[in-house]
């Protein structure tokens, strides 16, 4: 994981895309987030299978809207570095279990603008939030 500097400036860089937005990354890893929130709320779990989540089954959802829904770019790459960066911030992590990879969702998103937490949570229909792991229980 990085360092608490680095995961700062990175949750800033975030929540200033929440208001002044010049990119798409920002967005297409807060959906990547919801997915795999999805995917867990629906087991009634803080974690689910990876493959549950996996960049080809969130493929449509992540670009709804953008790219007229064909990216022009490798989005299987763009899906796995917004993992990459919520693993990094801890906002999820990955685990092995009985040789299978399982993520974990950590903590709520901490750079969303008020009320966007509860918007993704019925864009995504989600029906219900997941009680979060202490960190230890990861370990």
């Amino acid at each position: 994981m990085w360092s608490n500097e680095k995961i700062e400036k990175q949750r800033e860089y975030f929540k200033e895309q929440r208001t002044t937005k010049t990119g798409k990354f920002t967005e297409f890893t807060v959906r990547t987030y919801y997915c795999i929130y999805k995917a867990c709320a629906l087991n009634n779990k803080a974690y689910c299978l990876e493959s549950d989540a996996s960049s080809y089954k969130i493929n449509k959802i992540i670009y709804e809207g953008f790219y007229g829904g064909v990216p022009d770019h490798d989005n299987k790459s763009v899906i796995d570095d917004c993992k990459k960066k919520l693993k990094e911030m801890g906002y999820i992590k990955f685990k092995k279990e009985n040789n299978v990879w399982l993520i974990y969702v950590v903590k709520n998103l901490d750079f969303l603008l008020p009320g966007e937490h509860e918007f993704y949570i019925e864009k995504f229909g989600i029906e219900h939030e997941i009680q979060f792991f202490l960190g230890d229980e990861l370990q």
